[in-house]
């Protein structure tokens, strides 16, 4: 103790002043990191049991608690950027997903969250530079590729969207198999819209052999002969389609 006093009159004032500033620093930033683990995990398993109960007033309530304890856990701010997007509660959303970003940018979740968020937000520009970073760290993503060309053709940008719907199936998961009927037929649709007519038959007669009782296919490929010119043909297509709506539900027969 007594060698440590010496020493520290033996520095000069601005040394004194420098040496006290990083001891505030350190002592603070101590502070910053200590926080109640129990509570916080009890505010975390309380928010994830409000929305699972679809209370999300108290589910936010609760994590802005968490997030007062530990400002610096990204997963929280995605839980509740989670929530204020079940409330249409776009411009909170999308704070907290960036702020969720600039904790953990290496997190692909992340940034496919937000290119949602900005794609329900019609920013379709933002959307597709989210998506395009998600991709640059999780290659293999299926969805988003998908989403990302969901942005694409709002874009009008056919091209591209095309290419992400393809790039989509190519992913065999179980997410993208449940979705492939929707998948090609978008697919068939961006193509139809930058008319490649035969490319977008290739799609809608996926569907149609495929998929032999969903009505989409026969949709699409009306939409490709009427933009031929080949009215008989779709006709024909839209009363198959047609039938088989009322098949899956009669009451259409009715309207």
């Amino acid at each position: 103790m007594i060698s440590f006093e010496l020493s520290l009159q033996s520095l000069s004032r601005f040394q004194l002043s420098a040496l006290c500033g990083v001891l505030s620093a350190f002592w603070c930033a101590q502070g910053a990191f200590a926080y109640d683990v129990q509570k916080y995990q009890s505010l975390l398993e309380s928010a994830r049991e409000h929305l699972r109960m679809m209370e999300v007033d108290s589910t936010i309530k609760d994590l802005s608690a968490a997030i007062k304890l530990n400002p610096n856990d990204p997963h929280t701010y995605q839980l509740r950027s989670e929530a204020y997007k079940e409330l249409n509660l776009l411009p909170e959303a999308l704070k907290d997903m960036s702020r969720a970003i600039e904790l953990a940018p290496g997190e692909a979740t992340y940034w496919r969250d937000r290119g949602w968020l900005y794609f329900k937000d019609a920013q379709y520009k933002l959307a597709v530079s989210d998506y395009s970073k998600a991709l640059a760290i999780d290659p293999h993503d299926g969805n988003a590729y998908r989403s990302r060309a969901r942005s694409y053709a709002c874009l009008h940008d056919w091209k591209n969207a095309a290419a992400d719907y393809r790039k989509c199936l190519q992913f065999k998961t179980k997410s993208i198999l449940r979705s492939e009927i929707e998948t090609r037929w978008a697919l068939g649709d961006v193509c139809l819209k930058d008319n490649k007519f035969d490319e977008a038959l290739v799609e809608f007669n996926y569907l149609i052999r495929h998929y032999p009782h969903v009505s989409k296919g026969y949709y699409g490929r009306a939409d490709v002969y009427k933009r031929q010119g080949k009215g008989d043909l779709a006709k024909k297509d839209l009363e198959k389609a047609h039938e088989l709506d009322y098949e899956m539900d009669p009451a259409l027969r009715k309207l």
